[in-house]
């Protein structure tokens, strides 16, 4: 099943038809993205026992680009 990148929109950088940053993204399959979407969020997370806001800090915090990132930014302080 083809995986997504789906969007944590609770408690992030998203607004009022806005998308949040790549930084507050999970990867989700297909229906389970669609599910998150349908359902909305914090019921996909006690559905499924997850903190999806957790989630995408982890991914964020081991993805290589993200720390280049991050010490670019570090850098121009």
């Amino acid at each position: 099943m083809p995986i997504e990148a789906a969007h944590v929109r609770t408690g992030t950088d998203g607004g009022v038809g806005m998308k949040p940053s790549d930084k507050w993204s999970i990867s989700l399959c297909k229906d389970h993205h669609a599910e998150q979407h349908n359902i909305g969020e914090p019921a996909f997370e006690r559905r499924h026992a997850i903190d999806m806001k957790a989630l995408a800090r982890e991914f964020a915090a081991a993805s290589p680009a993200w720390k280049r990132h991050l010490q670019k930014m570090e850098a121009q302080r």
